[in-house]
């Protein structure tokens, strides 16, 4: 009998050294008061204190006066916002067939919100416009891709290409420049 206590013993002897471990130590740490109200006596002496606010510039507004409507209303100024064609027109000159690349970007003269929904029927309509840019360089002669004021030409004829195909998509010609963003003759 005295064995099996033994044994009892020695089983629960650690168990209760633990647990009685774990309850001095908790007791220990347990807040007598409430340590949150030093927290907040802090908090009030940085809450006496102004922080300087930042201050955002508002956009610049354009008042305009309608005849027909009656008062002014406030609108979004327009300004330049651009897109870069995604994908590099790669072709050959007509005469000499030399290869050349080129890569475009068209801008638009609108207010930021018409120029995103603009610029959102570009991106999707993408892969139906690059035909349509890319055929007024095809035309082109080796000489003339040399040739700045050619290549001004062109992306001025570009842009009239472009315009044809958004109205053909039924979509708006918001296009005011054609810009060549990179271009390579081989």
């Amino acid at each position: 009998m005295k064995a099996i206590i033994g044994q009892i013993a020695l089983s629960a002897l650690p168990a209760t050294a633990v647990l009685g471990v774990f309850a001095s130590a908790n007791i220990a740490t347990s807040p007598q008061s409430n340590r949150l109200l030093n927290y907040k006596a802090l908090d009030a002496l940085y809450t006496e204190q102004t922080v300087p606010e930042t201050i955002i510039p508002a956009p610049e507004v354009v008042e305009v006066a309608q005849a027909d409507q009656g008062p002014a209303i406030t609108i979004i100024p327009p300004a330049h916002h651009y897109y870069q064609f995604v994908a590099t027109f790669v072709g050959s000159t007509a005469d000499t067939g030399v290869p050349f690349s080129m890569e475009i970007a068209v801008s638009t003269f609108q207010s930021k919100p018409a120029a995103n929904a603009f610029i959102t029927q570009l991106e999707e309509n993408e892969a139906k416009l690059h035909p349509f840019a890319l055929e007024p360089m095809l035309a082109m002669t080796e000489s003339a891709l040399r040739d700045g004021a050619a290549r001004k030409a062109m992306t001025e004829q570009i842009k009239i290409e472009l315009h044809k195909a958004l109205a053909s998509f039924d979509l708006p010609q918001e296009i005011s420049q054609v810009i060549i963003t990179s271009f390579y003759l081989g």
